[in-house]
């Protein structure tokens, strides 16, 4: 599989976990160290930022 097969699947559940509300599904998306940038809040961790 290419590298951008592997990030349009990545996109691809990223988009649907947020349609479906699903925490559980994003968070799975990030390695167990990840932050995420808030511009508001700064860098936190997924299951916070979402």
């Amino acid at each position: 599989m290419s590298k951008e097969a592997i990030y349009e699947e990545i996109i691809a559940k990223y988009i649907k976990a947020l349609a479906e509300y699903d925490l559980e599904g994003l968070c799975n998306l990030f390695t167990p160290e990840a932050k995420v940038y808030s511009p508001l809040l700064g860098w936190l961790e997924p299951r916070v930022f979402f």
